[in-house]
């Protein structure tokens, strides 16, 4: 697994690095637990493709893992505007009702209900 980490790391620094290519960095560090630079990861291939599902789901459980609960719901609050229906399926992962005691999260969770349904 560190070799992989290794060599993905390597081809996200290149200056030619692809959406395809930082999605794999931000899966291996997810997989290897490291939810922080996953998070980092995450956000790069939001910024390549904002409209990404798996993206955005990715950077959430991420941002949860990391124990990181204020990036988290700034996170989310931006999250439920971008595609609320994803939002609410991302809101359910079990990663993420850990935050369930947190006031925002049932504030975020009715909010992406609304939109979703819109």
């Amino acid at each position: 697994m560190e070799t992989r980490l290794a060599a993905l790391h390597q081809a996200v620094a290149e200056p030619g690095a692809t959406l395809e290519d930082w999605r794999a960095f931000a899966r291996a560090l997810a997989a290897a637990g490291q939810g922080g630079r996953a998070a980092q990861a995450w956000r790069r291939v939001m910024e390549l493709a904002p409209y990404d599902a798996e993206a955005g789901d990715g950077l959430a459980v991420a941002l949860a893992e990391s124990g990181d609960g204020e990036a988290l719901f700034a996170y989310l609050q931006e999250f439920v505007l971008l595609d609320a229906r994803q939002a609410l399926l991302t809101l359910r992962r079990p990663a993420l009702t850990r935050y369930s005691s947190d006031a925002r999260y049932p504030r975020l969770l009715a909010e992406a209900r609304s939109q979703a349904v819109d």
